[in-house]
């Protein structure tokens, strides 16, 4: 299957979101779009990353292609949504494992055979 075909299934796969978005607002005649050469350009940007996502990961149909792109705003949202923590201290850990029952054979079969 040609790569070009792919690209432009991963392309309509990135755009289905936020055709679902746009017909979801279209009732609200208070929404402005206030940037429309940014929203635009941005838009443009993650449909071609959708198609390159599609190529890159080397779907194997235009099926596949779409579905990729489709996902796409979840890949980058889990991806530029990670932010770092740091490790809990001494006191939390302790105060954590005050807080937990005790862990055994008797609580663990009670909770497969009965589950709260």
């Amino acid at each position: 299957m040609p790569a070009w075909e792919i690209f432009v299934a991963g392309c309509v796969g990135a755009m289905a979101p936020e055709v679902v978005r746009l017909y979801r607002l279209r009732n609200y005649a208070q929404v402005h779009v206030r940037h429309i050469r940014r929203y635009i350009l941005v838009s443009v940007l993650f449909v071609a990353l959708g198609g390159a996502v599609a190529v890159l990961l080397e779907a194997n149909s235009l099926h596949a292609a779409f579905y990729m792109g489709a996902s796409l705003p979840a890949l980058v949202s889990a991806a530029g949504g990670q932010k770092l923590r740091r490790p809990p201290t001494k006191p939390v850990e302790r105060s954590a494992d005050h807080t937990l029952p005790p862990f055994g054979l008797r609580s663990y079969l009670g909770a497969l055979f009965y589950p709260d």
